[in-house]
């Protein structure tokens, strides 16, 4: 359904006019109603009715056109200029207004319309020939022109059943409509209908108007181009005509958005749409989309007009399968507990109930919302108790097919919170780190925080997803429901494969150790011994396992054991590639760039966290709170590199996921903003880089960090002391060219050597060598390469060999 005040894309757009609260209203024709103004305020004037009963027609003609009706131009357009299509086929449910439609096109031709109104008494071949002579002879009543002399009936190659008012019709174009063709059902009446397809008089049209499938026979003619086929989805109303119909319910207008929901909910059906909006205008502002299929009106109409007459079996299969969003043959088989449902699913498409397929193989299904909604209430009143038995039947099937989503909310439907416990906990940490949170928020979406509480699983999910979004308060009170419900229970520690309760209950445990470790309450020393436990107890092929070995070998790097952390980074990362947890690998590569680059491996350090980058803007992960010292070290390459905006830009995004974690993980919180001050620095802005000195040592002083991590915050303290108070030191950044002149002071080449490497003259390169001295406030090439070492410009060096 097109949104509010859109013409629907397949039809004629048409010139519209906006109200003063943004509606659109259809443009006047000839018995169409007008738009008045009453002061600044328009006021749609209009009614949908049926056919006026009340007028005297003929029995052969075409129903009157009352006014006060939807004028539907865009079809009847479409319709007087199908003139080169024999026949024209309008198939739809009830209540999508092919009749009223048919009568406009009526009142708009020109040429003479002949109208029968199928009943049973027609599929009786003899009356439907007489009633098909009679109507067609009513013609000649009308008709100035002179009678076509042809052949009778019977004269070879004529079908022996055509009327032989057909053979000799006036000359003059006429269009005959067969209303509610659906009713013909008898294979030898349909014959009929199907030779009178083919024996139309040249220039004339057969129209039938059907709640059902156009005839099999059509197959041919559509390939000759001889058919034009209108379906529920061209019947629709659009905005336009959604509104005007809404107008004439005494709609009330103040609520736009309800209207919309309305509108999309009812997807243009015409009589549903009029209906509905006759059945909650009194309480529009408290309106929900899915109240529509619900009221009293609307079912009352979809039972008289829809549903009935269906089979008690047919009438079960709709009711069951209407807790499903879409349909499938093997979905519906699982879900009714029997087999064929694919076939009863492509008869019904395209009939008398609004099933719409959603490809071309006839695999894919979907009912009208509208009627979902009736058949869900429906079920609710028949058989409410097989309810929950049937969303756990779909989310069975759905779990066994990969679609975890899908599986999860039935399940949530069934009321299985332990089913929903075990689905959410085996794919939660994948979740989080190729989706981020939204997902596993949906996850959560449907259940009450008591029903979380029953389930362990559900509890720890709550915990890890409010870590991700960074809402502290609730990941604590999870945090310790999920402690409360786990107690002491220890860690499996053999390493043996676990299955089963076993293995989930290791794999749970060891979650909540890597969670208490973000907490950081604790010292250095408590996080290293929680995340190394729950690396080493989990199973090797665990989703969590990539982040235990991640955030243990930070701890090992920040408790001064680079050997060790860069082992269990190395592996971790491997296996956190392997196991597809993008952030896990960020963390890893992000801390063995900070290791390199302490032994002086610069290119090695800068290729690892221009990875960590890599795939962190590949997988969107750059603003998750838990990506603040990651996003800070991203920065500080850039500005390395001379980068200067890029290094900015990062910076800014690093600050507001620090601030974010506040109250988390400290440790990490610390080494983010130590970071940010050597990153602020090469960007020229000391008193930025003072600023964040400041509050990692306020952090520092109330708890107890590793050696390491106090020690790059002093050396930061301490070359930022070097510096006077009021110091514009770098706000001029390096250029390209300096930075090239500056990486190659450690070594002992000359300046006359440098410009050969660099193809530039001596001069050149002693005056970007003067320039880089400047803006380091050095005085010698020895106290340049110290100072760059010290802002991080340069890697840790001793005497550095030379270049050859």
């Amino acid at each position: 359904m097109p949104v509010l005040g859109a013409p629907r894309a397949t039809r004629t757009t048409r010139t519209t006019r906006t109200t003063q609260l943004g509606m659109t209203t259809a443009p006047t024709a000839p018995n169409v109603p007008t738009v008045t103004t009453d002061g600044d305020r328009d006021r749609v004037v209009c009614t949908v009715a049926s056919l006026d009963p009340g007028l005297d027609h003929s029995r052969f003609a075409p129903p009157a056109v009352r006014d006060g009706m939807v004028y539907r131009r865009a079809l009847v357009d479409q319709l007087a200029g199908s003139q080169g299509f024999p026949i024209v086929c309008l198939c739809a449910p009830a209540g999508y207004g092919k009749t009223t439609v048919l009568a406009q096109w009526a009142a708009a031709d020109a040429r003479p319309f002949v109208w029968l109104s199928a009943q049973d008494s027609h599929n009786d071949p003899a009356v439907l020939r007489h009633d098909l002579g009679e109507a067609i002879a009513s013609l000649r009543r009308c008709s100035s022109g002179p009678a076509r002399t042809t052949a009778p009936s019977t004269a070879p190659g004529h079908p022996a059943g055509i009327p032989e008012a057909i053979l000799s019709a006036p000359t003059v174009p006429f269009v005959l409509v067969l209303d509610d063709a659906h009713l013909v059902s008898d294979s030898r009446a349909r014959r009929l209908v199907e030779d009178l397809m083919v024996w139309m008089p040249s220039g004339s049209q057969l129209v039938m108007a059907s709640r059902g499938v156009a005839p099999l026979s059509l197959s041919r003619l559509r390939a000759d181009h001889r058919v034009l086929e209108i379906t529920a989805p061209e019947m629709a109303f659009d905005a336009d005509e959604a509104l005007a119909a809404l107008a004439a319910t005494g709609w009330s207008g103040t609520s736009p958005t309800a209207t919309q929901s309305l509108v999309e909910v009812c997807e243009g059906w015409p009589a549903v749409l009029y209906l509905s909006g006759l059945a909650v205008r009194a309480t529009v502002d408290r309106f929900h989309p899915t109240r529509a299929g619900r009221e009293r009106m609307v079912t009352d109409y979809l039972q008289a007009e829809v549903l009935s007459g269906i089979d008690d079996a047919t009438m079960r299969f709709l009711t069951h399968t209407s807790i499903l969003a879409e349909l499938s043959g093997p979905l519906c088989d699982a879900v009714c507990d029997g087999t064929g449902s694919g076939s009863v699913l492509r008869d019904m498409r395209g009939g008398a109930v609004p099933i719409m397929a959603l490809d071309t193989q006839d695999q894919h299904y979907r009912y009208h919302p509208v009627l979902r909604q009736a058949l869900q209430s429906e079920l609710e009143r028949r058989e409410s108790g097989m309810v929950a038995e049937l969303h756990d039947r779909a989310s069975r099937w759905f779990a066994g097919h990969g679609d975890i989503d899908a599986a999860i909310r039935h399940a949530t439907l069934a009321g299985d919170v332990s089913r929903v416990g075990d689905l959410v906990w085996a794919h939660l940490h994948r979740a989080l780190a190729e989706a981020g949170s939204d997902r596993v928020r949906g996850w959560l979406a449907g259940l009450t925080d008591e029903q979380i509480g029953q389930s362990p699983e559900l509890v720890l999910a709550s915990a890890w997803l409010s870590l991700v979004i960074g809402d502290l308060e609730s990941m604590a009170g999870w945090h310790a429901l999920a402690r409360a419900s786990e107690g002491n229970a220890p860690l499996e520690d053999d390493g043996s494969e676990r299955t089963g309760t076993d293995r989930r209950g290791s794999e749970r445990r060891g979650a909540l150790k890597l969670l208490a470790a973000w907490r950081g309450t604790g010292g250095m020393a408590d996080v290293m011994q929680l995340c190394t436990d729950a690396f080493d107890a989990l199973p090797p092929d665990s989703t969590w396992r990539p982040a235990a070995g991640a955030l243990s070998g930070i701890a090992l790097a920040l408790s001064g054991r680079p050997g060790q952390a860069q082992a269990r980074l190395r592996y971790s990362e491997e296996l956190a590639s392997g196991l597809r947890d993008h952030g896990a690998r960020v963390d890893c590569l992000v801390a063995l760039g900070a290791l390199a680059f302490d032994r002086g491996l610069w290119r090695e350090s800068e290729d690892l966290v221009s990875r960590a980058h890599a795939v962190m803007t590949a997988h969107h992960l750059q603003d998750r709170p838990s990506a603040a010292y990651a996003v800070s070290m991203v920065a500080l390459v850039q500005a390395r590199r001379g980068e200067a905006q890029e290094a900015s830009d990062w910076l800014d995004r690093a600050r507001r996921l620090t601030a974010a974690m506040a109250g988390l993980a400290p440790w990490i919180e610390i080494q983010a903003r130590v970071v940010q001050a050597n990153t602020s620095l090469l960007l020229g802005d000391a008193a930025a880089a003072r600023r964040l000195t400041c509050q990692a040592r306020q952090l520092v002083d109330d708890r107890k960090l590793a050696p390491l991590l106090s020690a790059g915050l002093e050396q930061a303290e301490q070359t930022l002391a070097q510096l006077p108070a009021d110091s514009t030191y770098g706000f001029t950044p390096f250029t390209v060219a300096e930075l090239r002149i500056l990486r190659l002071l450690p070594t002992h080449l000359s300046f006359p050597e440098m410009g050969a490497m660099l193809f530039v003259s001596r001069h050149t390169v002693k005056t970007q060598a003067l320039s880089t001295y400047r803006k380091l406030g050095a005085a010698s090439r020895h106290e340049a390469v110290e100072r760059a070492c010290a802002l991080g410009y340069l890697p840790p060096t001793s005497v550095p060999a030379r270049i050859a």
